[in-house]
This record gives C-alpha cells, sequence and structure tokens, in this order.
C-alpha cells in the first residue's frame, strides 16, 4: 500500500475508527516511517481543536474528528515540538496515554512531561500517570513541586480519576488523610520548602484560598502530629525556606508555618545561630518574626552579648521603625549584660542614624552618649556625616553631641520646571524617513512624534525615484510591529500609517484598534461609553487625514505641530500655516485644524491677530480665537460646527460660550460651557480589606452623540460598562500623547486621570505616571481637579509613581502653583473619606520638607490645614502626620496659628504619639 493510501485509511480512522484502530495502524509502521503522518495526524487534530469551541457555543458540530483518535496518531507519529505545539488537548485520558506511551515509547517522552508541567503546573492530573506506569521517570523540577501544592484545588488529587462534582467538594476527606493514603508522595513535601513559587503557584497563595482542613498547614501539622513527617526537620525546612529570602508574601508562610508548629524553649535554643542569621533577612516581616523569637529566647537562654550585638547591625537600618527600635532595645540590653561589649555596640548604633524616624534618631543618641561615644572622637566626628538628615528636632541635640554647630537643613537643588526650547521641522525627505524609524522604537516622546507626523506632511509627496529602496527598512519595520501583539495603541497606529505610506495605499483605519475595549485602568461610575471615540482613534484619523493630503501631492505643513517643548504653537506660525492651506485652496483636516486652535500660546495672539486677514471660516474661527470679534457668518451645517467649538476653547478655555453651546447641537462639558466637577470620595469594606473608592463627576452631563471632532469634550467621556479605562489611553505613551491636546486646561486631562487612579495598584511603566508628568511643566497650572490627582498620586503604592509626584510637588511648590487649601481639601478627604492610610502622605512629604527652608514653610502651613481631625475618630496613623508637623514648625521656627488645628491637638486625650508631638507643638 503507498503512502496516499495508508494517509488516506489514517484519515478514515480519525473521522470514524476507534483509539485501538489507531494503535493498531501505527503499531505495524517503523519508529522512523510513522513521521510521514504527523502532517496529517497534526493537521486533524486542529481542525477538531479549533472547531470545539464553536460547538461548544452552539452545539452544531463541525468536524467528523474524534478528538481521542486524533490524539493517539499525533503522539504516535509527531515530534516534540509538534506535540508541544498542540498544548495541554492533546492528552487523552490517562488510561489511553499510558496504553499509547507503552506501545510506542518515545524517546521524547520525559522531555514533554516536563515540559508540561512548566508550562501549566495544573497539568500535573493529566500527566501523573505516565510516571506512576513506569513510563519514565518522576520529574525533578520546580514545576512538579508546584504542582503538588495546588493539585488539591484542582482535582481530587492524589484520588483525581474520582469524577469531580460540587458535592465532592463539600464531602472531601481532609488532605492530610488522602496524603496518608498515598505515603510515595510524603518524600516530595520537603521539596515544598525549597520552591518559592509564583503568582497562584505557592504554598502562601494555596492556603489563602483553602479551607483550614483542606491547607497544607493543617495537612503538615497532622503528618507531623502522627510521626508520619519529622518535626525537627519540619522546623529546621521553615527557618532554611526564610534564609532564601522568597517574596514577603510567600515567605509569610513559613514563618506561621514554624509558629503553628508552637516549637518548645529547648526547639527554640537549639536553632538560636539561625535565628541570629535571619535578622539580615531583605524581607521585613522575617526579621520582625527573627526579633520576636530572638526576645523570646533570650530571657530564658541569653545569646552570646557579642553575637547579639552584631546580629543587629541590619536591623537597626531597618525602614520599619518598630524594628530598629527593637535593635536598638536588645543593643542595650546586651551591653547592660556586658559592659565590655559597649565597644562594639557603638559603631553598630551609630549606623542606626540613618533611619528616618526621629525616635529612631532620638534613641540612638541617647545609646550613644550611654555607651561613651564622647571617649571616641573617630566616632564622634562620624556624627556630622548623618547631620543633613536628621529630623530638625533632633539636629540640635546631635550636634551638642558631636561638638559641630547646628544648622538649618540643606538647601538642596530644586527642579524649576522643564525650559521652553523652540523646536525645528524635520528639513528632508530622507531625515523624515530616519526620524520616523526612532519614533516607531519610541514611542515616549509625543512631541517628538508630532515632528514626524508633520514630516510626512511637509515632505512626505516627495518621493525620490528610489523611494522603495530609501523607505524599505521603515515597511520592514512596521511590519514586524503590525504582525506582532504591541503594548501601545499608539505604537501599533504608527505601524499602521508607515505602512500605508511605504504602499502609497489609501488610508484607512487599522482592523485591530478595537477601541471600546480597551485595557482598564480603574473604577468609575460614569455613565457615558467610549464606543469608538477616544484620543488614540483622534490621532489616528488626524495622522490618516494627512497621509491623505500627501498620496495627492500636497506639501504642507502639520497645522497642529507645537513649534517649542512645552508644546504649545506660536500665533504667528498658526496664523501663517492656516494662511498656507487657503492659498493652496486646500481645507484643513478637522482633527488638525481643532488640534491647532487649542494647542495655540495665549502670548503673541494680538500681534498675530493684526496681520490676519479673515477671508474664510477658518480664519475667522483662527481670529477669535486669537481675540477678534466672533463672526460665524453661513455655516457649512454638520461639518464645520467642530471648527467653532475649538475657537471657543482656545479663547475662553474656563468660561462659558453659550453661542457655540447652541450651535453644537449637543449639551457636554466644554463644549460651550465650562465643565464643573464634583469630587466624589468613600471608602467600603470587604472581606477584611478597605477598598478607597474616589471619583471626579463632571457636569453638564453629555446630551446627544458627541462627534470625535468636539475635542475639548472628548476628555469628559469614560469607557463602556463599570471598568474604565481613560479616553487619552491605556498605556503611559498613550496618555503623555493625549496630554498635548489641550495644553492650556489641563484640569479635564486631569480628571481623566483622577477618575481611573488606582493607588494601589503596582505596574511596569504605570500609565498614571503620564497623568503627572505634565505638572512638572512650569506653565501647567492646577485647578482642584489637579490638585486632587496630585494628592491621590502621592499616596501611590508605586515608588515610580510616588516619587514622580514628590517631585511634582517639590516643583509645583517653587514655582507657586500648589494652593494649600486646595490641597489640603483633597487630602483630608482622601484620609477621613476614602481612608487612605496618613502614613503615605507622611512619608512623601518629609521628603520634600528637606528641599529647602521655603519648601518647609510651605509645608507648615499646608499641614497644619490637614491636621484637625476629630479626636474621637483618628485615622489610625495620624501620629505620624503629627509628628511630622512638630518637625516642621521646629525647622521653621514657626509657631502654629491655624486654630482649628489647635483645638483639635488641645483636645486630644488619648495617649500614644498624637498626644505626645500634640503637647509638643503646643509648647512651641
Amino acid at each position: 500500500m503507498g503512502e496516499t493510501a495508508n494517509t488516506d485509511r489514517l484519515v478514515e480512522i480519525i473521522n470514524a475508527g476507534t483509539p485501538e484502530d489507531c494503535i493498531n495502524f501505527f503499531s505495524s509502521i517503523p519508529q522512523k516511517e510513522r513521521r510521514q503522518f504527523s502532517a496529517a495526524s497534526l493537521n486533524l487534530f486542529k481542525q477538531w481543536d479549533k472547531a470545539q469551541f464553536e460547538t461548544m457555543m452552539d452545539g452544531k458540530n463541525r468536524t467528523d474528528v474524534h478528538p481521542d483518535v486524533a490524539r493517539v496518531a499525533v503522539l504516535a507519529s509527531a515530534s516534540i515540538s509538534q506535540v508541544k505545539s498542540c498544548g495541554w488537548n492533546i492528552c487523552p485520558p490517562p488510561e489511553l496515554m499510558v496504553r499509547v506511551y507503552s506501545e510506542f515509547q518515545p524517546d521524547w517522552l520525559e522531555a514533554w512531561v516536563g515540559h508540561m508541567l512548566d508550562d501549566n503546573p495544573f497539568n500535573l492530573s493529566r500527566v501523573r500517570a505516565i510516571w506512576e506506569a513506569g513510563l519514565c521517570q518522576k520529574p525533578d523540577r520546580e514545576s512538579y513541586v508546584l504542582a503538588m501544592i495546588v493539585a488539591p484545588r484542582h482535582s481530587l488529587w492524589p484520588d483525581s480519576d474520582t469524577k469531580l462534582n460540587p458535592e465532592s467538594w463539600k464531602n472531601r476527606e481532609p488532605l492530610a488523610a488522602r496524603v496518608q493514603r498515598h505515603p510515595d508522595l510524603i518524600p516530595d513535601l520537603w521539596r515544598f520548602f525549597e520552591v518559592e513559587g509564583t503568582g497562584e503557584f505557592s504554598l502562601a497563595a494555596y492556603d489563602k484560598y483553602s479551607s483550614a482542613d483542606n491547607s497544607w498547614t493543617a495537612a503538615l501539622l497532622e503528618l507531623s502530629d502522627k510521626g508520619l513527617i519529622d518535626r525537627s526537620r519540619l522546623l529546621d525546612a521553615s527557618l532554611d525556606a526564610l534564609a532564601r529570602d522568597f517574596a514577603q508574601f510567600r515567605a509569610g508562610w513559613f514563618s506561621r508555618f514554624f509558629e503553628a508548629l508552637t516549637p518548645t524553649q529547648d526547639e527554640l535554643v537549639t536553632r538560636k545561630e539561625h535565628l541570629l542569621r535571619l535578622t539580615g533577612s531583605v524581607v521585613p516581616p522575617t526579621v520582625s518574626f527573627a526579633l520576636k523569637t530572638i526576645k523570646k529566647i533570650d530571657k530564658s537562654e541569653p545569646f552570646e552579648e557579642i553575637d547579639l550585638v552584631k546580629a543587629m547591625l541590619p536591623v537597626v537600618q531597618a525602614r520599619q521603625k518598630g524594628t530598629a527600635m527593637t535593635g536598638l532595645r536588645l543593643i542595650a540590653t546586651a551591653v547592660k549584660r556586658e559592659p565590655a561589649v559597649r565597644e562594639n555596640a557603638l559603631p553598630v548604633v551609630l549606623s542606626s542614624l540613618i533611619h528616618e524616624a526621629a525616635d529612631v534618631q532620638s534613641k540612638s543618641l541617647d545609646l550613644l552618649d550611654e555607651f561613651g561615644v564622647k571617649d571616641h572622637p573617630q566616632l564622634l566626628a562620624k556624627i556630622d556625616d548623618y547631620l543633613d538628615g536628621l529630623a530638625p528636632s533632633v539636629r540640635p541635640r546631635a550636634s551638642t553631641l558631636s561638638g559641630t554647630k547646628a544648622t538649618a537643613s540643606p538647601q538642596m537643588p530644586v527642579a524649576v520646571g522643564m525650559e521652553q526650547i523652540e523646536t525645528t521641522a524635520i528639513d528632508s525627505f530622507d531625515a523624515f524617513i530616519v526620524e520616523f524609524l526612532h519614533v516607531l522604537e519610541d514611542t515616549t516622546d509625543p512631541l517628538r512624534i508630532e515632528r514626524v507626523i508633520d514630516g510626512l506632511a511637509r515632505h512626505g509627496a516627495s518621493m525620490p525615484s528610489d523611494f522603495e529602496r530609501i523607505t524599505g527598512p521603515l515597511a520592514k519595520r512596521a511590519d514586524q510591529i503590525l504582525g506582532s501583539a504591541s503594548d501601545t495603541n499608539l505604537r501599533y497606529g504608527l505601524a499602521h500609517l508607515a505602512d500605508q505610506y511605504c504602499q502609497k495605499s489609501h488610508p484607512e483605519m487599522p482592523e485591530r484598534m478595537v477601541f471600546g475595549s480597551m485595557v482598564s485602568l480603574g473604577w468609575s461610575r460614569k455613565k457615558n461609553e467610549l464606543g469608538e471615540t477616544n484620543f488614540v482613534s483622534v490621532f489616528i484619523k488626524r495622522n490618516a487625514d494627512m497621509l491623505g493630503q500627501v498620496l495627492t501631492g500636497l506639501s504642507l505643513p502639520l497645522l497642529c505641530a507645537p513649534t517649542d517643548s512645552r508644546g504649545f504653537i506660536a500665533p504667528i506660525t498658526l496664523v501663517e500655516r492656516v494662511c498656507s492651506y487657503e492659498t493652496a485652496g486646500v481645507a484643513p483636516s478637522a482633527y488638525d485644524l481643532g488640534m491647532a486652535l487649542m494647542r495655540m500660546d495665549v502670548q503673541g495672539r494680538k500681534k498675530a491677530l493684526t496681520i490676519l486677514e479673515p477671508s474664510s471660516e477658518a480664519t475667522r474661527a483662527l481670529s477669535f480665537a486669537l481675540g477678534g470679534e466672533l463672526n460665524i457668518g453661513k455655516l457649512n451645517v454638520g461639518k464645520t460646527k467642530w471648527l467653532w467649538v475649538a475657537a471657543a476653547a482656545a479663547r475662553y478655555p474656563r468660561a462659558d460660550m453659550l453661542r457655540i453651546a447652541r450651535l453644537s447641537g449637543v449639551i457636554a462639558p466644554d463644549v460651550g460651557v465650562e465643565a464643573k466637577y464634583e469630587i466624589s470620595v468613600s471608602s467600603r469594606e470587604s472581606g477584611g480589606y478597605v477598598f478607597h473608592e474616589a471619583a471626579v463627576n463632571t457636569s453638564p452631563e453629555i446630551r446627544g452623540v458627541l462627534p470625535d471632532t468636539y475635542l475639548p469634550g472628548l476628555f469628559h467621556l469614560t469607557t463602556a460598562g463599570n471598568f474604565s479605562g481613560s479616553v487619552c489611553g491605556h498605556h503611559a505613551d498613550d496618555i503623555r500623547w493625549a496630554s498635548t491636546v489641550w495644553p492650556q486646561n489641563l484640569e479635564p486631562f486631569y480628571s481623566q486621570g483622577a477618575t481611573v487612579f488606582d493607588a494601589d495598584q503596582k505596574l511596569s511603566n504605570s500609565p498614571y505616571a503620564a497623568f503627572i508628568e505634565p505638572m512638572l511643566l512650569q506653565q501647567s497650572k492646577l485647578g482642584p481637579i489637579g490638585h486632587f490627582l496630585l494628592s491621590q498620586s502621592l499616596a501611590s503604592t508605586d515608588a515610580a509613581v510616588r516619587s514622580l509626584s514628590v517631585e511634582a510637588v517639590i516643583v509645583c511648590i517653587e514655582g507657586n502653583r500648589l494652593d494649600a487649601d486646595l490641597f489640603a481639601d483633597a487630602t483630608r478627604a482622601l484620609i477621613l473619606k476614602a481612608r487612605f492610610p496618613a502614613a503615605r502622605w507622611t512619608r512623601a512629604l518629609g521628603e520634600v520638607m528637606r528641599v529647602s527652608q521655603s519648601h518647609a514653610l510651605f509645608l507648615t502651613d499646608l499641614l497644619s490645614k490637614i491636621v484637625h481631625f476629630d479626636p474621637d475618630d483618628l485615622p489610625r496613623d495620624a501620629g505620624g502626620m503629627v509628628e511630622l508637623l512638630y518637625e516642621l514648625h521646629v525647622e521653621t521656627n514657626q509657631r502654629l496659628t491655624n486654630e482649628n488645628t489647635r483645638q483639635f491637638l488641645s483636645s486630644v486625650s488619648a495617649g500614644g504619639k498624637v498626644s505626645k508631638f500634640s503637647k509638643l507643638i503646643l509648647s512651641l
């Protein structure tokens, strides 16, 4: 029988036969010759695999392929790379899989099993039967360990051959009992203490979402109690795992498990050296656990004092105040027991002066003085190295101790915003292509992107004879981007534009851009749906308009190309550009001219108005935007209303223009009617977690269909549904470009950021940072929404966002752009209503305080407006903020004058830090 006939026979078996028929078919064929059938087998299997989803959706069978027969055919004939390409669905039921592999014994079996577990540990139940049947070795890899950890949740492990149903989850026996019936698995449990895991594949994640009797903690404790697992080894293994410095969440399981074993004092004492080593862990809770256990041991079996002191070096420098204070107290205890170790203790205590908390610094000075640092000139001199970073209330004492005259806080260099620099247009076709290649790789600079689009408009029509050769690299790179997933719609849109230009094809919207399903950034209660209206689509449509001009042979400038580094257009330049279109008889793109008007600089408008001679609707609108009379004239109804909406936004960015509002035909914020904002702040608790909720509600509510040419109004749309992305985009680069649309009125842009902001989210290249960046520009004015967004961002758990926000606060204070009342109102609302931890602002504002005396003075006023709480309902961490207020008054030599705050501080009756620093402030 020929090869074709054999293939036809195999296809017939896969479509109408049984798995046994398929096995028999291949059994008579030598192993090397089976590969000739792999293509047909794969094709039929993937045909079924692709069709099964649609079949599940509507019940209609779209293929005659029998899946198990197709699986047998692939496993018998394919190479390992081909089998891997089939994913997990290639696995037949365990009995059939064992039968197939027993019959054909492929040389790739062990590697494939490893691949399956590496790809997804949940595949354990699909491949476990292979090594249990003795067909390969049990995998010795981390993915097997992770699979063992999570398997009980997703199957009746180790009895995964039992059918799973809802009742079985309720009635299943405890995990420990199931392990006992499979004692051969117990040796594998020790690997749990060696592998960290990731995401949901870890002991910490598994136990967090498991019932008590189905947790690994309960199972291991029971197995230990019954003598099936060595208790002493469990204690050692837990400490060994903590020494590996796993991520904090995952490391926490091992410290909790160690404590759940309730070790005796003798068991703790035998592990005292191990616990001392854990004080050097980079995981703060591990250090806290070690210190707590060390203190317990030290009461009955004191440590060697020298060992205890040396172990405290990383502890006293820990960021956590409580940890550092515990370390200092243990040092004091050691020196008290054995005075001879004070020589070793002094440099350790001295190093704790690096801590930012005044209490730690003060305790350090107490011990330095007590241990006789004055008798050690070399150490005494080193105190001066720490003076600049000490709290104002501590600095005089440190200066006295070291013999150095006290000084005010150092004056750090202050950034004053980005310098205004004029931009130049691309001057040649070749330079345009080079720049286009650059922005395809780096879309972080929106002004450079605009310069490239301007280059297209100016030079794109100048196609040289060797056009294909010159644009070849651009076409190739664009094709690569279009063929792969992109993290930014902006980049994909640019690649699409490059591809169309290189092919000289008619401009169209990219098919892949699904604007209504952008990545969620946060929570919104707004009702308006995004649909296809957003600034990414505006960007792409504007570019398509430019390409359309170029393909007709026109060489005209991009009207909205900024002329300086702030993103503004010089009015005279805009007049010249619009007139060049008039001369050429070309109607400008609605997106291009509308954005050009909104980007027009305020400076230089009067001079530009004197040289403009309005002769068309576009120039009349430009004249009005420059400060001239409103002369709408006869309209091309329905097509040019956008022009007057943009002109009004340029002329009156924060005022009503009711004639324009009536003309527009819709009711929408900033479409002839100034947007009004109401900030809504609240919190809710669920499952022990506090969810902070903040929203910006804008009025008037949008009524009617808002055309995407009404650019000012777009800032007040949201994405479809309850989960809100942002009309500005979902990637930082998309948002940066949207921030350039209306640079003289950024409040609408900030309202988008404040609505979607999630202070508890940590992301790589966080999109939220792009909402803060414009605040670094000196011309950027902050209104109530800008202040609210800046306060939100200071409370971010994302270090990059918080750091950028601190920089923005510094720059805004320096430029007299931060209003203490607005910022205080926003911060108080977030603390008291949204229940954000006050410590987030305390830490951030503490960084700002050290910049200069003028910054400290501003913060003194600001914080005095924040710190007047209800004495009977204090924020949990208000003490740190009151302490910072005290430090600010000491630093600036001011007396508290805010009566609301004085009244609050006078009425504090509770003890603790709030009471302590309230009295200190009032005593100044």
